[in-house]
């Protein structure tokens, strides 16, 4: 295959998704799990004897300091991303007028929700199970959360000026673009 077809990227029958939307879909997902991790970590805290826990102005810097961290660096990271965008699209197969045939690229909201779905399972189960035994797994979902509300934000709207959005392959956790393909201009 030449250097300008994506079908040697792509092993048979992979799926791609939008990263806008997907990290979307996912920043609600990983805030579903919030909801029940948070609980999870203020109810472990609150049934340790005094002596033995942080302080509660401890435990509010602690839910807080990493997701802020988390949207500053994913602010930072699309200021950069912006900065390089020529070159990533450069760098990446365009999808746009041609689909392999082992390629799908799934663009509607229902394969959206479902990738993403599928990606959240897992980490509900991951998050919830080492939150009983590790004191950061709250703020870690909480930032993770953000960080991709923060990253689908700048993508959507970088997709709505460039007419040109990235996609991914479907991860729980790592969200690295593999192509691109053109869209519509917003109206």
């Amino acid at each position: 295959m030449s250097d300008d077809d994506p079908g040697g990227a792509f092993a048979p029958g992979e799926r791609l998704v939008p990263l806008a939307g997907y990290l979307r879909r996912l920043a609600v997902g990983y805030g579903l799990v919030a909801l029940v991790v948070v609980p999870e970590r203020v109810v472990l805290w609150a049934a340790r004897d005094a002596d033995e826990r942080i302080g509660a102005p401890l435990l509010v810097l602690q839910l807080v300091l990493l997701p802020a961290l988390a949207g500053l660096v994913a602010l930072l990271g699309a200021r950069g991303r912006d900065r390089k965008r020529a070159g990533i699209y450069a760098g990446l197969p365009d999808v746009t007028d041609e689909h392999p045939d082992d390629l799908q690229v799934v663009g509607d909201e229902d394969g959206l929700r479902r990738a993403a779905r599928r990606a959240t399972v897992p980490v509900l189960v991951l998050w919830v199970v080492l939150g009983l035994v590790l004191p950061f797994m709250a703020s870690s979902i909480l930032a993770l959360a953000l960080y991709a509300a923060v990253v689908a934000r700048g993508e959507a709207d970088t997709a709505a000026r460039d007419g040109r959005e990235l996609l991914t392959r479907p991860r729980w956790f790592v969200w690295l673009p593999v192509a691109w393909r053109e869209v519509a201009p917003a109206p």
